[in-house]
């Protein structure tokens, strides 16, 4: 389903009620309680897992297989734009990575089924906002301003369901890949970022603070921004901070990396 160039968040048919229906049931068998609470929960339970020495790593083998199928994927402003036209019944809760560390910020969004469930679940709840599409589309925009990736996320079934926006310390996803191994949490996305060097003036520190995936390096030769194409997620961070409209995004199917994931 990820990888190969297919951009599977872009089929409609997993969009469709039935999926979302599906995914229903799957929360339910999952105690019955509200998805933020439940992997918030599930967070502090992994965490000493994952350190300790021989139980953390066969845990961390057997985690990593267990979501290889349903794992997230990064994505681009661009792509999420289209993400938002596909979807319906858009709602954003606190961000759960945030919670850990005791702080509230709705960046946590979600969409189709999930309204209709949570408000099953939790009547009087007051996580949930409910926003408009063209507030949700403003909303992400300032996401990508302020320097946090994107993370689009099925649940056990291709029903595309949540994108998480956020970045470092917080971003759970990105500590299971880069500390514990778990690589199908935050899965590389569909593109690779490349420099035009005839362009690239060199100030490379804009391009550098926005990477949260060590990418991008600052070649002394030539004095120019440099990507390393194999460490690159695609998030498409760089390319907006880019002053002079010196890096693009190309799929990565096409570059020599397109197998490396």
């Amino acid at each position: 389903m990820h990888g190969k160039g297919t951009k599977w968040y872009l089929n409609p048919d997993n969009y469709r009620r039935e999926l979302g229906l599906a995914m229903k049931n799957t929360y339910e068998k999952l105690s019955g309680r509200p998805a933020q609470k439940w992997l918030a929960e599930q967070a502090k339970t992994w965490d000493p897992l994952f350190r300790m020495p021989i139980i953390g790593l066969m845990f961390r083998k057997y985690y990593d297989w267990k979501i290889s199928k349903i794992g997230g994927q990064i994505i681009p402003l661009k792509d999420l734009f289209r993400v938002l036209d596909l979807s319906e019944d858009h709602v954003v809760f606190p961000c759960p990575c945030r919670r850990l560390a005791g702080e509230e910020v709705y960046t946590c969004l979600h969409f189709g089924v999930v309204k209709d469930l949570y408000t099953e679940i939790m009547p009087k709840g007051k996580a949930m906002k409910v926003v408009s599409k063209e507030e949700i589309k403003e909303q992400v925009s300032k996401f990508n301003e302020q320097g946090l990736f994107h993370l689009v996320l099925p649940l056990e079934v291709p029903y595309v369901y949540n994108v998480c926006n956020c970045d470092l310390p917080y971003c759970w996803a990105w500590r299971a890949r880069f500390v514990y191994g778990l690589n199908h949490m935050l899965r590389k996305g569909e593109y690779v970022a490349v420099v035009d060097q005839e362009i690239c003036e060199g100030c490379v520190q804009t391009c550098m603070t926005r990477c949260a995936f060590g990418a991008i390096r600052h070649n002394k030769f030539r004095k120019k921004a440099f990507i390393n194409i194999q460490a690159c997620f695609g998030c498409g961070l760089c390319v907006s901070a880019c002053p002079y409209g010196a890096i693009t995004l190309v799929d990565r199917v096409i570059t020599p990396v397109g197998n490396l994931w």
